[in-house]
């Protein structure tokens, strides 16, 4: 119901807002797990859980589709650029891969996690050089300081107890930020088309390449169980209710939120196995934490001081 001026009643967009809070935060809970069901499958290698992990995640969203748009479904897989599916669902699953692959080699679920949180900012640095957005001085400071939180950490994992895979690790690591800015860029430059149905194209492309080139081996229920459970939640139900929840909050908000699974999903494996973070991914992380948080406030601020020199000039015009 709306007023007679045809605005929403205020209390309308509080209850939108709330809502919308509510289920950004969950996605972000949910997506924070990953590391914690990757440490629950220790017998399984990476290429299994992904490719296992995908096919559910893909079995999920197409079921929810088929749930919202029923008969019109198939048409959503049919988009007037071709490419812009080909591009999300390249990136979608060259991110998924490396994150997984990069926890189960990573001496830490911290260090994965603090290098993915740096997405932001190569979605910035990707925006300026691709899309010839606007980046500030402030932000680009910002990426410099991220940087140095990622060689401590590259440092904590070259030291650790598997060493050997210290560089692999991150380089890993980065790759999961660098396909998901890669995906923000996507988003943006086709902004007009649902990609929901592309993340449904790339799980089920992971699952079939793995399965040619690699093999996928069955399971057991325990182990199905688990993958069922991290494909429909850790992927499907954190992207759905994210998409869902995101037009209700402000940008910034919602960007701060996310950050949320640098803190927590080195928690979780630490409340069930002990898993500890080491001193210098400590060190790293929070560098990249202040890092994302400058990056993210810094435009909103600059933005309202600029509003109100604006609004100042105006009135000085007015006087």
């Amino acid at each position: 119901m709306t007023s007679p001026s045809g605005l929403r009643p205020a209390g309308s967009a509080r209850n939108s807002y709330m809502r919308g809070l509510f289920l950004v935060t969950l996605a972000m809970l949910f997506s924070s797990t990953s590391g914690l069901f990757v440490r629950s499958l220790p017998d399984l290698d990476p290429w299994t859980i992904n490719a296992y992990r995908g096919g559910f995640m893909s079995l999920s969203l197409l079921a929810y589709l088929l749930a919202i748009y029923r008969r019109a479904t198939p048409a959503l897989f049919m988009p007037p650029q071709p490419v812009a599916f080909l591009l999300s669902a390249t990136a979608f699953g060259a991110a998924t891969t490396c994150y997984v692959v990069a926890i189960s080699l990573a001496s830490s679920v911290a260090s994965v996690a603090a290098l993915s949180a740096t997405a932001p900012i190569f979605a910035a640095l990707l925006a300026w050089l691709v899309l010839r957005e606007r980046t500030s001085p402030i932000v680009l400071g910002a990426a410099v300081l991220a940087f140095i939180g990622i060689l401590a950490i590259a440092r904590s994992e070259e030291g650790s107890a598997g060493g050997g895979n210290g560089l692999l690790v991150t380089v890993l690591g980065l790759g999961v930020p660098l396909f998901m800015a890669l995906q923000t860029v996507v988003l943006k430059r086709f902004a007009q088309i649902d990609m929901t149905p592309a993340l449904v194209i790339g799980g089920f492309a992971v699952a079939v390449i793995v399965w040619l080139l690699h093999g996928i081996p069955l399971l057991t229920p325990k182990q199905f169980l688990i993958l069922a459970l991290m494909g429909m939640l850790q992927l499907a139900v954190s992207l759905v209710c994210f998409l869902r929840g995101a037009p209700h909050v402000p940008a910034v908000q919602t960007m701060l939120i996310a950050m949320g699974d640098v803190l927590c999903n080195p928690l979780w494996p630490w409340l069930i196995y002990g898993e500890r973070v080491p001193f210098k991914v400590f060190i790293g992380g929070g560098l990249i934490f202040v890092a994302i948080v400058i990056a993210t406030l810094w435009p909103q601020l600059r933005r309202r001081h600029e509003n109100v020199n604006r609004m100042r000039h105006q009135k000085r015009q007015n006087a």
